[in-house]
Protein backbone atom coordinates (compact mmCIF):
# COMPACT_ATOMS: atom_id res chain seq x y z
CA UNK A 1 0.00 0.00 0.00
CA UNK A 2 3.45 2.43 0.57
CA UNK A 3 4.63 1.61 -2.76
CA UNK A 4 1.30 2.07 -4.60
CA UNK A 5 0.70 5.48 -2.48
CA UNK A 6 4.41 6.61 -2.84
CA UNK A 7 4.32 6.06 -6.98
CA UNK A 8 1.29 8.13 -6.58
CA UNK A 9 2.74 10.99 -5.08
CA UNK A 10 5.91 10.86 -6.77
CA UNK A 11 3.64 10.57 -10.43
CA UNK A 12 1.61 13.84 -9.38
CA UNK A 13 4.91 15.70 -8.42
CA UNK A 14 6.73 14.26 -11.57
CA UNK A 15 3.44 15.85 -13.77
CA UNK A 16 3.81 19.72 -11.88
CA UNK A 17 7.71 19.64 -12.84
CA UNK A 18 6.92 18.66 -16.33
CA UNK A 19 4.68 21.74 -16.61
CA UNK A 20 7.11 24.06 -15.02
CA UNK A 21 9.92 22.65 -17.86
CA UNK A 22 7.79 22.23 -20.86
CA UNK A 23 6.56 25.92 -20.38
CA UNK A 24 9.81 27.32 -19.23
CA UNK A 25 11.62 25.76 -22.08
CA UNK A 26 8.97 26.95 -24.86
CA UNK A 27 9.19 30.29 -23.81
CA UNK A 28 12.85 30.04 -23.46
CA UNK A 29 13.16 28.88 -27.30
CA UNK A 30 10.28 31.58 -28.65
CA UNK A 31 12.04 34.15 -26.44
CA UNK A 32 15.65 33.31 -27.77
CA UNK A 33 14.61 33.26 -31.51
CA UNK A 34 13.16 36.46 -31.15
CA UNK A 35 16.19 38.08 -29.22
CA UNK A 36 18.30 36.50 -32.10
CA UNK A 37 16.72 38.04 -35.11
CA UNK A 38 16.48 41.57 -33.25
CA UNK A 39 20.21 41.06 -32.91
CA UNK A 40 20.80 40.11 -36.14
CA UNK A 41 18.97 43.12 -37.80
CA UNK A 42 21.09 45.81 -35.65
CA UNK A 43 24.01 43.95 -35.44
CA UNK A 44 26.06 43.20 -38.89
CA UNK A 45 28.37 41.23 -37.02
CA UNK A 46 26.25 39.35 -34.63
CA UNK A 47 25.64 36.22 -36.96
CA UNK A 48 29.57 35.97 -38.08
CA UNK A 49 30.07 35.80 -34.01
CA UNK A 50 26.98 32.88 -33.35
CA UNK A 51 28.64 30.74 -36.44
CA UNK A 52 32.12 30.85 -35.21
CA UNK A 53 34.08 27.81 -34.62
CA UNK A 54 35.18 29.22 -31.23
CA UNK A 55 32.89 27.99 -29.06
CA UNK A 56 32.93 30.80 -26.22
CA UNK A 57 32.66 33.18 -28.71
CA UNK A 58 29.27 31.92 -30.43
CA UNK A 59 27.77 31.39 -26.70
CA UNK A 60 29.15 34.79 -25.41
CA UNK A 61 26.80 36.78 -28.42
CA UNK A 62 23.92 34.56 -27.61
CA UNK A 63 24.31 35.68 -24.31
CA UNK A 64 24.75 39.60 -25.24
CA UNK A 65 21.20 38.95 -27.46
CA UNK A 66 19.21 37.45 -24.41
CA UNK A 67 20.61 39.59 -21.43
CA UNK A 68 19.12 41.89 -19.28
CA UNK A 69 15.53 42.83 -19.79
CA UNK A 70 14.58 39.79 -22.41
CA UNK A 71 15.70 37.36 -19.64
CA UNK A 72 13.40 39.19 -17.18
CA UNK A 73 10.12 39.41 -20.14
CA UNK A 74 10.73 35.44 -20.10
CA UNK A 75 10.90 34.42 -16.60
CA UNK A 76 7.86 36.65 -16.18
CA UNK A 77 6.03 35.43 -18.86
CA UNK A 78 7.08 31.81 -17.87
CA UNK A 79 5.88 32.20 -14.53
CA UNK A 80 2.85 33.56 -15.65
CA UNK A 81 1.68 31.07 -17.89
CA UNK A 82 3.17 28.08 -15.79
CA UNK A 83 0.61 29.01 -13.01
CA UNK A 84 -1.88 29.32 -15.14
CA UNK A 85 -1.55 25.82 -16.64
CA UNK A 86 -1.20 24.55 -13.21
CA UNK A 87 -4.29 26.25 -12.34
CA UNK A 88 -6.61 25.19 -14.92
CA UNK A 89 -5.65 21.61 -15.14
CA UNK A 90 -6.38 21.37 -11.02
CA UNK A 91 -10.16 23.44 -12.73
CA UNK A 92 -10.30 20.84 -15.59
CA UNK A 93 -9.79 17.87 -13.67
CA UNK A 94 -12.21 19.13 -11.09
CA UNK A 95 -9.72 19.68 -7.95
CA UNK A 96 -9.99 22.35 -5.50
CA UNK A 97 -6.83 24.56 -6.20
CA UNK A 98 -7.08 26.00 -2.56
CA UNK A 99 -6.81 22.39 -1.25
CA UNK A 100 -4.73 20.77 -3.60
CA UNK A 101 -1.64 23.60 -3.40
CA UNK A 102 -2.87 24.25 0.50
CA UNK A 103 -3.13 28.35 0.25
CA UNK A 104 -4.58 28.22 3.72
CA UNK A 105 -4.83 31.34 5.80
CA UNK A 106 -2.46 31.52 8.89
CA UNK A 107 -2.54 33.36 12.15
CA UNK A 108 -2.06 37.00 11.75
CA UNK A 109 1.67 36.90 13.84
CA UNK A 110 2.68 34.18 11.10
CA UNK A 111 2.62 36.63 8.37
CA UNK A 112 4.67 38.95 10.36
CA UNK A 113 7.34 36.02 11.38
CA UNK A 114 7.42 34.93 7.39
CA UNK A 115 8.73 38.26 6.73
CA UNK A 116 11.36 38.68 9.05
CA UNK A 117 12.53 35.34 8.24
CA UNK A 118 12.35 36.30 4.15
CA UNK A 119 15.11 38.65 5.27
CA UNK A 120 16.81 36.55 7.78
CA UNK A 121 17.08 33.52 5.29
CA UNK A 122 18.90 35.85 2.80
CA UNK A 123 21.60 36.96 5.31
CA UNK A 124 21.90 33.79 6.95
CA UNK A 125 22.47 31.64 3.38
CA UNK A 126 24.22 33.76 1.93
CA UNK A 127 26.74 34.16 4.60
CA UNK A 128 26.57 30.41 4.74
CA UNK A 129 27.63 29.90 0.79
CA UNK A 130 30.12 32.87 1.35
CA UNK A 131 32.13 30.35 3.84
CA UNK A 132 32.50 27.18 1.55
CA UNK A 133 35.42 27.47 -0.86
CA UNK A 134 33.67 27.16 -4.10
CA UNK A 135 35.45 27.04 -7.87
CA UNK A 136 35.94 30.70 -8.95
CA UNK A 137 34.31 29.90 -11.92
CA UNK A 138 31.34 28.71 -10.55
CA UNK A 139 31.31 32.79 -8.83
CA UNK A 140 31.90 34.29 -12.54
CA UNK A 141 29.06 32.05 -14.11
CA UNK A 142 26.61 33.17 -11.16
CA UNK A 143 27.67 37.28 -11.66
CA UNK A 144 27.33 36.94 -15.40
CA UNK A 145 23.78 35.37 -15.17
CA UNK A 146 22.65 37.74 -12.92
CA UNK A 147 24.43 41.14 -13.53
CA UNK A 148 23.08 41.78 -16.93
CA UNK A 149 19.33 41.09 -15.05
CA UNK A 150 19.91 43.07 -12.12
CA UNK A 151 20.76 46.01 -14.05
CA UNK A 152 17.99 45.96 -16.65
CA UNK A 153 14.50 47.82 -15.84
CA UNK A 154 14.66 47.93 -11.97
CA UNK A 155 10.65 47.65 -12.16
CA UNK A 156 10.82 44.22 -14.49
CA UNK A 157 13.72 42.87 -12.04
CA UNK A 158 11.51 43.42 -9.46
CA UNK A 159 8.75 42.27 -10.89
CA UNK A 160 10.31 38.65 -12.71
CA UNK A 161 12.69 38.36 -9.77
CA UNK A 162 10.80 39.53 -6.48
CA UNK A 163 7.18 38.55 -7.19
CA UNK A 164 5.79 36.46 -10.21
CA UNK A 165 8.71 34.08 -9.80
CA UNK A 166 8.49 33.36 -6.11
CA UNK A 167 4.67 33.25 -6.61
CA UNK A 168 5.12 30.63 -9.82
CA UNK A 169 7.90 28.22 -7.99
CA UNK A 170 6.42 28.00 -4.65
CA UNK A 171 3.13 26.68 -6.43
CA UNK A 172 5.04 24.10 -8.03
CA UNK A 173 7.84 23.17 -5.75
CA UNK A 174 6.03 23.35 -2.14
CA UNK A 175 2.23 23.38 -3.24
CA UNK A 176 2.34 21.03 -6.07
CA UNK A 177 5.46 19.02 -5.52
CA UNK A 178 5.92 18.90 -1.89
CA UNK A 179 2.29 18.39 -1.06
CA UNK A 180 1.84 15.67 -3.54
CA UNK A 181 4.76 13.13 -1.83
CA UNK A 182 3.98 14.41 1.35
CA UNK A 183 0.19 13.10 1.21
CA UNK A 184 1.04 9.86 -0.30
CA UNK A 185 4.38 8.86 1.30
CA UNK A 186 6.46 10.98 3.95
CA UNK A 187 7.11 14.89 4.64
CA UNK A 188 10.75 13.80 5.05
CA UNK A 189 10.51 12.64 1.43
CA UNK A 190 8.47 15.11 0.12
CA UNK A 191 11.52 17.82 1.64
CA UNK A 192 14.03 16.00 -0.13
CA UNK A 193 12.34 15.87 -3.15
CA UNK A 194 11.12 18.98 -3.47
CA UNK A 195 14.06 20.94 -2.33
CA UNK A 196 16.54 19.43 -4.81
CA UNK A 197 14.10 19.63 -7.99
CA UNK A 198 14.16 23.22 -6.71
CA UNK A 199 17.56 23.17 -6.43
CA UNK A 200 18.53 21.55 -9.73
CA UNK A 201 15.66 23.99 -11.62
CA UNK A 202 18.38 26.78 -10.95
CA UNK A 203 20.81 25.45 -13.37
CA UNK A 204 24.19 27.33 -12.72
CA UNK A 205 26.37 25.43 -10.20
CA UNK A 206 26.58 27.88 -6.84
CA UNK A 207 22.69 28.90 -7.38
CA UNK A 208 22.16 25.13 -7.48
CA UNK A 209 23.42 24.73 -4.20
CA UNK A 210 22.20 28.44 -2.50
CA UNK A 211 18.61 27.40 -3.77
CA UNK A 212 18.68 23.88 -2.31
CA UNK A 213 19.72 25.26 0.94
CA UNK A 214 16.92 27.81 0.48
CA UNK A 215 14.53 24.86 -1.19
CA UNK A 216 14.96 22.96 2.48
CA UNK A 217 14.27 25.55 5.11
CA UNK A 218 10.73 27.01 3.27
CA UNK A 219 10.21 23.10 2.77
CA UNK A 220 9.99 23.23 6.69
CA UNK A 221 7.76 26.49 7.02
CA UNK A 222 5.25 24.26 4.60
CA UNK A 223 5.97 21.46 6.94
CA UNK A 224 4.96 23.40 9.62
CA UNK A 225 1.92 25.39 8.75
CA UNK A 226 0.63 22.97 6.46
CA UNK A 227 0.13 26.23 4.08
CA UNK A 228 1.71 27.62 0.73
CA UNK A 229 1.09 31.11 1.97
CA UNK A 230 4.25 31.78 4.46
CA UNK A 231 6.32 30.58 1.89
CA UNK A 232 5.34 33.20 -1.15
CA UNK A 233 5.74 35.55 1.23
CA UNK A 234 9.52 34.63 2.14
CA UNK A 235 10.13 33.64 -1.16
CA UNK A 236 8.91 37.28 -2.21
CA UNK A 237 10.84 39.55 0.58
CA UNK A 238 13.90 37.00 -0.13
CA UNK A 239 14.08 37.46 -3.56
CA UNK A 240 12.87 41.61 -3.75
CA UNK A 241 15.45 42.20 -0.90
CA UNK A 242 18.16 40.46 -2.95
CA UNK A 243 17.43 42.20 -6.27
CA UNK A 244 17.26 45.42 -4.49
CA UNK A 245 20.45 45.00 -2.92
CA UNK A 246 21.91 44.55 -6.32
CA UNK A 247 20.12 46.97 -8.42
CA UNK A 248 21.71 49.61 -5.38
CA UNK A 249 24.59 47.97 -4.44
CA UNK A 250 26.55 51.57 -4.71
CA UNK A 251 24.73 53.10 -1.85
CA UNK A 252 26.58 49.85 0.46
CA UNK A 253 29.49 50.33 2.08
CA UNK A 254 32.59 48.78 -0.21
CA UNK A 255 32.75 45.78 2.67
CA UNK A 256 29.09 45.03 3.47
CA UNK A 257 29.06 41.79 4.27
CA UNK A 258 31.98 40.75 3.05
CA UNK A 259 33.75 37.99 4.78
CA UNK A 260 36.20 38.59 7.63
CA UNK A 261 34.39 41.75 8.68
CA UNK A 262 32.35 42.75 11.62
CA UNK A 263 29.37 42.92 9.81
CA UNK A 264 29.16 39.29 8.17
CA UNK A 265 30.13 37.87 11.50
CA UNK A 266 26.91 39.93 12.91
CA UNK A 267 24.44 39.11 10.28
CA UNK A 268 25.45 35.30 10.13
CA UNK A 269 24.87 35.25 13.85
CA UNK A 270 21.43 37.62 13.93
CA UNK A 271 20.17 36.02 11.07
CA UNK A 272 20.56 32.06 12.26
CA UNK A 273 19.11 32.95 15.27
CA UNK A 274 16.27 34.93 13.63
CA UNK A 275 15.46 31.89 11.75
CA UNK A 276 15.47 29.08 14.38
CA UNK A 277 12.80 31.73 16.47
CA UNK A 278 11.48 31.56 13.11
CA UNK A 279 10.53 28.14 12.56
CA UNK A 280 10.02 27.57 16.33
CA UNK A 281 7.63 30.20 16.43
CA UNK A 282 5.39 28.52 13.47
CA UNK A 283 5.56 25.52 14.63
CA UNK A 284 4.11 26.65 17.90
CA UNK A 285 1.74 29.08 16.59
CA UNK A 286 0.11 25.96 13.90
CA UNK A 287 0.38 23.63 16.62
CA UNK A 288 -1.84 25.31 19.39
CA UNK A 289 -4.20 26.44 16.46
CA UNK A 290 -4.93 22.56 16.03
CA UNK A 291 -5.46 22.26 20.07
CA UNK A 292 -7.97 25.20 19.91
CA UNK A 293 -9.89 23.30 16.64
CA UNK A 294 -9.39 20.68 18.57
CA UNK A 295 -10.82 21.65 21.80
CA UNK A 296 -13.27 23.63 20.56
CA UNK A 297 -14.69 20.51 18.52
CA UNK A 298 -14.94 18.82 21.71
CA UNK A 299 -16.66 20.77 23.92
CA UNK A 300 -19.42 21.55 20.58
CA UNK A 301 -19.94 17.59 20.95
CA UNK A 302 -19.88 17.66 24.84
CA UNK A 303 -22.97 19.78 25.06
CA UNK A 304 -25.80 18.76 26.35
CA UNK A 305 -28.52 18.26 23.74
CA UNK A 306 -31.92 19.77 24.09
Amino acid sequence: MYKKSFWRGAGFAALYFAVFLVVQFAVSIVGMVICVVNKASTDSTFLEKVTSNDIQTATNALMSAIAGNPTNYMLLIYSVLTTAAVLIFLLITKRNPLKMLEINKLHPVSYVVAIVMGVAMLLFVGCVIDLIPFPQSWIDQLNNTFDPMMSASSVLAILAIGIFGPINEELIFRGGIMNSMRRDSTSVVGIIISSLAFGLMHGIPLQICYATFVGVLIALVFHFTKSIVPCIIIHIVNNTTTTLMNIYADYFPEDFLKKGTPSFGMALGVSGILLALGLCAFYFIERNKRYAKEFSGKAIAEVPQA
